[in-house]
């Protein structure tokens, strides 16, 4: 169950040792995308990888500046990622399908994606994964803890 510990805007968050869960609300900025990324940098430096958990279903639209620093961030971690959306918005999940497609295009890869009605149902997704992104880490990132 999603337990805030901080909020960026009108976004809450939470960090789960490897997993950043993220609630969107409303529209998505640059400058929000931006201070998010800080929150990325935290827990993939701390693991090596990250798990991202995205609750969409009360998301507005993402500003095209958003879209990009987030494909620039994630197309050089693409292979230790995992992000499991949640989301009944066919816009949340286009937007999030394009932006994955555009890192394929510029990098030849992309994270892991899936979409999902409830929160049990990603974050089981996630736990499947996590051993692969684990042996994907660059050597020398701390073992999960």
């Amino acid at each position: 169950m999603f337990q805030p510990v901080g909020q960026i805007a009108k976004h809450a968050y939470s960090i789960e040792g490897d997993l950043l869960y993220i609630v969107n609300h409303g529209p998505f900025t640059g400058e929000e995308a931006l201070s998010f990324l800080a929150i990325y940098d935290q827990v993939y430096d701390a693991h090596g990888y990250l798990l991202l958990l995205l609750d969409l279903r009360e998301s507005g639209p993402a500003a095209s500046d958003a879209r990009r620093v987030l494909v620039d961030w994630t197309k050089k971690r693409a292979p230790t990622m995992a992000v499991a959306a949640i989301s009944g918005s066919l816009i949340a999940r286009t937007t999030v399908t394009l932006m994955s497609s555009a890192m394929r295009m510029i990098n030849n890869a992309m994270p892991l994606l899936a979409f999902f009605s409830t929160e049990a149902e990603a974050r089981a997704w996630l736990s499947q994964h996590r051993p692969t992104l684990q042996k994907r880490a660059p050597t020398g990132a701390p073992p999960r803890t």
